[in-house]
């Protein structure tokens, strides 16, 4: 059986370890990025069924290389979302979902997701998800079980509001 495959950038592995075993153990194949060059260098290589994205990510020099810029991340927020704009449309393409998360809920930073495109109920807050049970059926809302897939590679629910 095909495991659903999700990409996770995070630069907090303390934090979703637990939630990467959780996941594991309902037939998830989870990889963890830490930066955002990373994250594009793998999303660009393999398709994934699910995007999990930190709001707040560091920036690196190795991310200023591939295009990311400072002065995008200067109120540490844009990092997330600068990614998220970055690959929108191979999303898109791919009827990937993304799930967004927070440390603390922010309506502007939410406001700012939305307004590239990201349906609103895509933002989770990491305090919210404490429990694996939670954050697990959080994930099952937005990745449709493997045969639940048609035969042209969308789900019956269809590919995501723009």
């Amino acid at each position: 059986m095909k495991r659903r495959r999700i990409l996770w950038l995070d630069n907090d592995a303390a934090l979703i370890l637990p939630y990467k075993v959780a996941l594991e153990s309902e037939g998830f194949e989870v990889s963890i990025v830490r930066t955002l060059a990373e994250a594009s260098a793998v999303l660009l290589t393999s398709p994934y069924d699910l995007l999990i994205l930190d709001v707040m990510v560091p920036l690196t020099e190795n991310d200023v290389a591939h295009g990311y810029s400072f002065e995008t991340a200067s109120d540490g927020a844009a990092t997330g979302l600068a990614f998220y704009v970055k690959h929108r449309e191979l999303l898109r393409e791919r009827h990937t979902p993304v799930l967004v998360m927070t440390v603390r809920v922010d309506r502007s930073i939410e406001n700012e997701f939305t307004l590239a495109g990201l349906p609103s109920d895509c933002f989770v807050t990491k305090t919210a998800m404490r429990r694996a049970t939670m954050f697990i059926a959080k994930i099952t809302s937005l990745v449709p079980p493997c045969d639940a897939t048609a035969a042209d590679g969308v789900p019956p629910s269809g590919p995501p509001a723009e």
